[in-house]
């Protein structure tokens, strides 16, 4: 038998490989493939190497088999690849492996990753697509346990878990043993789930052949590297990507914090959290309540991360919303539009059952990220049950799971958004693992890609609005009214600072009224549902920034109830100095002494604005208080 690791993963320019090695044969080869567009054999300097045969290791800890470093020649290019060690042929040479996709899954290979490119110059965009080795590890039970089987006290740790070896075969997706009981994929048996091959290795080829420029990174150097997102960029992340440690969530939210963007083609996403031990060979995952055998430790419950921090800042959605079907031929479901209009399907045609992938590679599924909706809105739309949760969020579409899906709640769906954080930097996701399998089965599929990494992979551009008079104002900044004026405006210190040219605006969903530089008046229309608004401009160096805001435009009552909601809530609570006019704890006295002279212009003002839209919302309503159907909007029947 012959297995191997490479140990660490990612090679930097003026490293070798470092190859560890067992194997039955006592002389051997390494024959190197990149893994890119296509399988193209690289040439090896690896020579002829001594074998040496040792058993498996222990599951938690490193193997430390032999270590053959490798020689990268220097015309390698970046990308993933790779190394197979391989016995003699008659005339001395390394046996021939033919270069093809099916290669991923020979147990006697392992995948590196070759980064030589240094950190981009001012201006210049990086294109990050991430492998999950957290979640391979995770489910990888070669030498007898995984994340999932046998839970132990472990001495680097203060609880009890689950510890896995990164050190071993298996340790990026290639050459590895997947747990047992995570049964097989009924529609693509060609490969096993929590492989590279099964998502990423479709994905990276699919990229590839789009001619996208990608450098690529592991959670390891995610979790270690606090300087990997230091740049602007884009960060792509496929199919399974289920565990996640604190420094690799930080570190993501601090990137689009500071402009950066990233697509999450997911499911599942960042469910679990997890530990790198200090010395970088193992990962621990606290799937148990309880401290230590020595009654220390932070007894926090388990390590779920939708129960520890729930406010789902990394992707928008939660598997606390979705569903699974983990096993056999699941029910085929589609996601429906809730913004038709978005940039994001240009060129994409909605089916009537929605789009599904198809009968042989369904792309919802097996595990999906969901939110929770209004249960009343036809068609879906955000619950705003957390304040702040909903800023920048667009739930571009959703599908709602039917029977036969595990899923905790009734609402349980699969949830495809984007949000625009104040930085400008965007987060876009699609709440569903098996969005890779589709892209050469679905032309929507591909055409949504392409369209949101072709976009995100330019810099932020950031945009401030809608801004409009106080009082108009609704909701968290995401709402607008119908047939209002509302001002969209670039950054100023951004234009001056990169010297930003030929801005250009675009809107979607209303009209522009009139514009001026980084300066645009939309106006929104009466029977519109959403408004999209994207801006583009140059630097002087032809570097594109791009820039995109989505709001939800409401219909005129819904309008005029939300505004007498807010102006209530204005006089009823006006500010902390002068304390509430509603105070179910003080006195009439002392209600009383808050109304002093220098409110009373403010108040009078208030209620003139509660005059007058009591006087349109009386117009839109029976005496009996039930609204009339003329004023109500197709989607609010």
């Amino acid at each position: 038998m012959t297995a191997c690791y490479a140990w660490p993963v990612t090679v930097l320019a003026g490293a070798d490989l470092r190859l560890h090695v067992s194997t039955e044969h006592a002389r051997f080869g390494v024959r190197l493939f990149r893994y890119g567009a296509m399988v193209t054999e690289a040439a090896s300097q690896a020579g002829t190497l001594a074998g040496v045969s040792l058993p498996p290791g222990r599951p938690d800890e490193a193997w430390g088999w032999p270590a053959y470093p490798v020689t990268l020649g220097a015309d390698l290019t970046d990308g993933v690849y790779l190394a197979i060690p391989v016995p003699l042929g008659p005339d001395g040479t390394p046996e021939p492996v033919h270069p093809e996709p099916a290669i991923v899954n020979r147990k006697d290979a392992c995948l590196f990753i070759l980064r030589r490119r240094g950190a981009p110059r001012s201006g210049e965009r990086i294109i990050w697509y991430k492998l999950p080795t957290a979640t391979y590890t995770a489910y990888n039970q070669i030498g007898g346990a995984s994340l999932y089987a046998s839970a132990q006290w472990a001495r680097d740790w203060t609880a009890q878990g689950y510890v896995g070896s990164l050190q071993r075969p298996g340790n990026a997706g290639v050459g590895g043993r997947v747990m047992e009981g995570d049964a097989p994929d009924a529609y693509v048996r060609s490969s096993r789930r929590q492989t590279f091959a099964h998502w990423d290795g479709p994905f990276v080829m699919w990229l590839e052949r789009h001619g996208y420029q990608l450098s690529y990174c592991t959670d390891y150097d995610l979790h270690y590297d606090q300087d990997l997102l230091e740049r602007d960029g884009l960060l792509i992340s496929g199919g399974h990507d289920e565990y996640w440690s604190w420094a690799m969530r930080d570190r993501v939210l601090s990137f689009v914090d500071r402009g950066g963007n990233v697509c999450f083609f997911t499911g599942d996403t960042a469910c679990f959290e997890v530990e790198f031990s200090p010395s970088g060979d193992r990962l621990f995952c606290r799937k148990m309540v309880g401290g230590s055998p020595e009654d220390t430790g932070s007894n926090r419950p388990g390590a779920l991360w939708p129960v520890n921090d729930p406010d789902d800042w990394l992707t928008m959605s939660s598997p606390a919303w979705g569903g699974g079907w983990w096993d056999g031929l699941r029910a085929v479901v589609g996601y429906r539009a809730v913004v038709g209009t978005h940039w994001a399907f240009d060129g994409v045609e909605f089916p009537p059952g929605g789009i599904t992938g198809g009968e042989a590679t369904p792309v919802i599924g097996y595990e999906t990220d969901g939110v929770r909706l209004e249960r009343k809105s036809d068609p879906p739309r955000l619950s705003e049950y957390r304040k702040g949760l909903g800023a920048g969020r667009v739930l571009l579409a959703l599908a709602a799971l039917p029977a036969g899906w595990v899923a905790g709640y009734d609402q349980a769906n699969a949830a495809m958004l984007l949000r625009t954080a104040p930085s400008g930097g965007m987060v876009f996701s699609v709440g569903t693992t098996d969005w890779p399998l589709a892209l050469d089965t679905d032309r929507n599929i591909s055409q949504i890609t392409a369209n949101v990494v072709s976009r995100l992979a330019h810099r932020a551009l950031r945009i401030h609005g809608p801004v409009c008079p106080e009082a108009e104002y609704v909701g968290e900044g995401d709402m607008i009214g119908p047939n209002r004026d509302v001002t969209w405006y670039v950054n100023g210190d951004q234009m001056a600072d990169h010297d930003l040219t030929g801005i250009e605006w675009q809107v979607r969903g209303g009209e522009p009224a009139r514009s001026e530089g980084s300066q645009l008046v939309t106006r929104s229309g009466e029977n519109e549902q959403w408004l999209t608004l994207t801006a583009t401009a140059c630097d002087q160096h032809g570097h594109i920034y791009f820039g995109s805001r989505t709001v939800r435009v409401l219909s005129a009552d819904e309008y005029a109830r939300r505004r007498l909601v807010r102006t209530l809530n204005a006089i009823a609570f006006p500010d902390e100095q002068g304390g509430a006019l509603v105070d179910q704890h003080a006195t009439e006295g002392e209600l009383a002494e808050r109304v002093i002279p220098v409110r009373l212009a403010w108040l009078s003002q208030h209620m003139d604005a509660l005059r007058h839209l009591i006087s349109d919302l009386e117009s839109r309503w029976h005496v009996s208080g039930r609204m009339t159907n003329a004023s109500l909007r197709p989607d609010e029947k």
